[in-house]
């Protein structure tokens, strides 16, 4: 398999786990030297960033149903990095009743093969 392919076979994995509520399928695909920076919280670097994602998304998969739609625009590969962006829609369906949240994203990620053969 090629590793445009693959990545986005990862990026369908990442759609199922939210629709599952799964933090430990999201968090396999994060790799060790995650680094979070995401627009309008704190920045955490490696094994902190990875473990405050797990956090957030306890919270988050504890109060609503998620349905994560993905449109990638471009996968480049440069040997065992990539670089993958594109946009995010996230639905926030409240587990307690209520109207669906509806957000959208642009999202840039860079993605490592790693020794396993695995892209995060």
């Amino acid at each position: 398999m090629d590793d445009v392919h693959a990545i986005r076979l990862a990026k369908t994995e990442l759609r199922d786990a939210y629709k599952a509520g799964s933090v430990k399928r999201v968090l396999a695909l994060v790799s060790e030297g995650y680094n979070d920076m995401s627009a309008g919280n704190a920045s955490f670097y490696g094994m902190e960033a990875k473990a405050m994602l797990g956090h957030r998304l306890k919270e988050l998969f504890s109060r609503y149903r998620i349905e994560l739609g993905v449109t990638i625009i471009s996968i480049q590969v440069f040997g065992d990095t990539a670089y993958d962006w594109g946009w995010h829609k996230l639905t926030l369906k409240p587990k307690k009743g209520g109207k669906p949240l509806a957000h959208r994203f642009r999202y840039l990620e860079i993605w490592q093969k790693e020794q396993d053969g695995k892209w995060r």
